[in-house]
């Protein structure tokens, strides 16, 4: 066996999701080439009675291939077409699941429904911390989708844009959107680069964008704010400086009039920013 340590493109398999064995099996495979399942289970350590079915799961996934001989042999995919047959196969997977969700949801919706009204937790509470990451984009993706009449957002850069634009993009010709930036004295060249493209697409978009003249000490997602309190949901997020943004948490209200009193901040930090022109 050539003089190359597997571990490292072991750990490259894993990363991408590979089970141990899989990633252990195929990290021997690219160092082995064409292999018998007897070898390849040798030089691995994988226990004769996992060898097969693991490459028989590479097989699926299109990472290997088998040539019927006898013994049968098993050949590593070259990696650009590997991780391209793994990103099509994890799609279709992806697929899969929420289609299930879908039939799950249909099929015993009422019944879930049922049991949830019999117990406790109806109350509404009226805030909702959650922490800021994947649980944050979730819920800012669903406020976009329930918004109605218009959604007004307050933030630095717009960082995560990339992750929501597909549901503003539904959202942009049919309501009311409008983004406040912070102004450029006080973001690092980084983040005022990063916030000069996301201006470009959401202006793009249609989006109306203005540049704040002050600090924003409070970035927030503000959906159909109400003067008479009967719509309305926040969900914002303190500036701390000081700690990293995966500790930090973000707060979820759907209580009407806390929106409208988001609202009319967001009201006088926009009539004193800056109009950012198409």
């Amino acid at each position: 066996m050539p003089s190359r340590d597997p571990k490292k493109i072991e750990e490259i398999f894993k990363a991408l999701g590979l089970s141990a064995y899989q990633s252990r099996v195929l990290a021997y495979a690219y160092i082995l080439g064409k292999s018998k399942a007897t070898d390849l289970s040798k030089a691995s350590n994988v226990p004769k009675a996992k060898i097969y079915s693991t490459l028989d799961e590479l097989c699926e996934i299109r990472l290997m291939k088998k040539i019927e001989t006898k013994p049968s042999l098993y050949i590593p995919i070259p990696p650009e077409e590997a991780l391209e047959n793994l990103r099509e196969w994890k799609n279709n997977e992806i697929i899969k699941e929420i289609e299930n969700i879908e039939r799950i949801k249909e099929k015993n919706l009422d019944l879930l429904k049922n049991y949830f009204t019999q117990e406790r937790y109806h109350e509404e509470e009226f805030l909702e911390v959650i922490p800021v990451g994947t649980s944050s984009e979730i819920e800012t993706k669903k406020l976009y989708r329930r918004a109605q009449k218009e959604i007004n957002i307050v933030t630095r850069a717009f960082e995560y844009f990339p992750k929501v634009k597909k549901e503003l993009e539904k959202k942009s010709a049919s309501i009311i959107l409008n983004v406040l930036f912070l102004h450029e004295t006080y973001l690092s060249e980084k983040d005022l680069s990063s916030q000069k493209t996301m201006i470009r697409l959401l202006r793009e978009m249609g989006a109306a964008v203005r540049i704040s003249e002050e600090k924003l000490p409070i970035r927030y997602t503000l959906i159909d704010p109400d003067d008479e309190y009967t719509t309305g949901e926040v969900l914002f997020l303190v500036e701390e400086t000081d700690i990293p943004v995966f500790m930090r948490y973000c707060v979820l209200s759907r209580n009407h009039s806390l929106a409208y009193g988001f609202h009319q901040y967001f009201t006088a930090l926009w009539e004193k920013g800056e109009e950012v022109e198409p």
